[in-house]
């Protein structure tokens, strides 16, 4: 079976996340190179990650803005050893 573009994105967008954007410390030669011929299939790799790591929808905003208002800073001290 032939991989389409569709298929390759969707491909790559899961290695993406599988490989913590190809810093995991499993992540081999073979994902590279599988990473590689899906980026020949016309993936476009900035693309996928700034759909999926540089957008937000409007309620994702709204709710971390609610969270953030929630959010209280305090100080922890520290004695010396």
């Amino acid at each position: 079976m032939d991989i389409d573009f569709s298929m390759a994105e969707a491909l790559y967008t899961g290695i993406l996340f599988d490989t913590g954007c190809f810093i995991y410390p499993k992540t081999t030669a073979i994902t590279f190179a599988i990473a590689r011929e899906l980026v020949r299939k016309g993936v476009e790799p900035n693309a996928v990650y700034a759909h999926v790591f540089e957008s937000n929808s409007i309620s994702a905003l709204v709710l971390q803005a609610r969270v953030l208002s929630t959010l209280e800073l305090a100080s922890i001290l520290m004695s010396p050893s």
